[in-house]
């Protein structure tokens, strides 16, 4: 009994354990009562540990002098502890002083860190799962990280330029590697313009962090050859620019700076030599900031900036070197020669090919997901009341997210995702058109282009579903728009295309 009575004391045995506790041995009983009074010992000769060390662990200190009166006082404290038989003291565990180093910003051992970088200071506690406390959280200001964007738009990576054709050759002005620039500090700078206050974005822009942003991109895009850290800052970038236009400030940057940053982009998308982005994803980017910039447009002025995205699409005019040779003047020089009159053939416009091939090119990458021929494209009436104007009826709507499923995320879906981007830029611009005139004259440049038979050919037979719920989705409003303009719409519906023979099995 007195065994378990001083079990009760040190081990505050709960009610519904004494039961159990009652039929242990005796020998354990006094193991248990033997093992608490040494640590009753143990809190009496050594005082407790300061929270002012690394981990708060008493044996890293030296030990006190005996006339010190706060050691003196902390012994009679405990010895008076001690002597009641109800209560016993316990030094503070590791955890609990290892977080009153971050919790207390007094402590006179507490160094504060100069370091003007733009890393964050790491908490001294031995657990740092949790978010930053206030005392160890910096929050940079705006002129911080602009100025840190100027310095990483900067241009100095050149290389050796040992002989005298690198100083004369095409890539004089292209960079070798931007390992200068990391790119875990491009990402906090895209949570930063997500999360921040308006004030703190609208400040930001005022200092010029908009062109600073473009100045690294330029950088990016100067690179002679990308590789996967490039290409990694390169899409962190994308999505600084994607998160920094959600103010209204940012629009009307992005409106000013529009004819110097969407052609380049563009350029570097289309590029003959595959120059452009490696992921479906980053390319979609490009594609989302110029849905963006029409959608955010006043009703009054969507006509001419969808003018102005058709005409950054378009095909660059070639360069006098590489222009081919006028067909009038090839067909009079080749009927001086041959004594025959021949009419000369007419020009058909194509303006929007490397539109096509990129749209193109991508179905080829993803070729087995577009397998059901028997798919028809319904025509279906708008949802929209018919009062509303055409741009109303027929501009693209935002869809709802997509919940988590099996396909989602993979190289089918992203690329899936990146052509319906593309089918909704070209249905809102046309949709942004005034006149029925204008748009069928845009659908006939795209027909010519061979917009259509990607429509028709490869998109029409990606399944409704799973993948194809956004291409077939833009399918139809294509299908719905054209149709209320008179235009021929059986070619995307059905893949019948006028003046096209019929393939067998074995014509291959």
């Amino acid at each position: 009994m007195e065994s378990m009575r001083h079990l009760k004391n040190y081990l505050d045995v709960p009610e519904n354990r004494k039961d159990v506790m009652r039929d242990l041995p005796i020998s354990v009983k006094q193991e248990f009562v033997r093992g608490g009074m040494q640590i009753d010992k143990f809190s009496t000769d050594v005082p407790p540990a300061s929270p002012s060390g690394v981990l708060g662990l008493s044996f890293f200190k030296k030990s006190k002098p005996k006339n010190d009166v706060r050691s003196k006082s902390r012994g009679a404290d405990s010895s008076s502890r001690s002597a009641s038989p109800n209560k016993r003291t316990r030094p503070l565990s590791k955890s609990f002083s290892a977080h009153m180093d971050v919790l207390v910003p007094g402590s006179p051992t507490k160094k504060t860190k100069n370091d003007k970088s733009i890393h964050l200071p790491l908490s001294n506690g031995a657990h740092n799962n949790g978010p930053p406390s206030p005392a160890i959280s910096v929050a940079y200001s705006p002129e911080e990280w602009v100025s840190w964007l100027k310095e990483a738009g900067r241009r100095r990576n050149f290389g050796q330029r040992m002989f005298v054709e690198d100083l004369t050759s095409s890539t004089y002005d292209l960079e070798l590697g931007m390992k200068d620039v990391n790119k875990d500090k491009l990402h906090k700078l895209r949570l930063v313009l997500r999360n921040e206050a308006l004030r703190w974005i609208e400040a930001f822009l005022n200092l010029g962090g908009m062109e600073s942003l473009w100045a690294v991109i330029e950088r990016v895009l100067g690179v002679e050859w990308r590789e996967d850290h490039e290409d990694a800052l390169y899409h962190e970038l994308l999505l600084c620019l994607k998160g920094l236009c959600t103010t209204s400030l940012a629009l009307q940057k992005l409106a000013e700076m529009a004819s110097l940053i969407f052609p380049r982009l563009l350029t570097n998308l289309f590029d003959e030599d595959k120059k452009g982005p490696a992921e479906f994803t980053t390319r979609g980017i490009i594609i989302s900031l110029l849905f963006m910039h029409l959608s955010t447009a006043p009703t009054s002025s969507r006509p001419l900036r969808a003018r102005r995205i058709l005409t950054w699409l378009a095909n660059k005019p070639p360069t006098p070197a590489r222009r081919p040779l006028d067909l009038e003047i090839f067909h009079s020089i080749s009927s001086a020669h041959l004594h025959r009159d021949t009419d000369p053939v007419p020009y058909t416009p194509r303006p929007y090919q490397n539109w096509t091939k990129e749209l193109a090119n991508t179905t080829k990458e993803v070729f087995w997901i577009f397998l059901h021929s028997a798919n028809i494209i319904p025509l279906l009436p708008s949802s929209r009341t018919s009062s509303s104007s055409y741009a109303s009826r027929h501009f693209p709507l935002p869809r709802p997210p997509q919940p988590a499923a099996a396909h989602v995320g993979g190289v089918e879906w992203e690329a899936t995702t990146y052509i319906a981007a593309h089918v909704d830029l070209a249905n809102a611009c046309i949709a942004c058109l005034v006149s029925s005139e204008e748009r069928n004259e845009v659908r006939r440049e795209m027909r010519n282009s061979g917009w259509e038979k990607v429509l028709g050919g490869a998109l029409r037979l990606i399944k409704d579903g799973l993948h194809g719920e956004a291409v077939h989705d833009g399918l139809r409003t294509w299908v719905r728009a054209a149709s209320e303009d008179g235009w021929e719409t059986v070619g995307v519906r059905c893949g019948i295309f006028r003046g096209a023979e019929p393939q067998t099995p074995g014509s291959r």
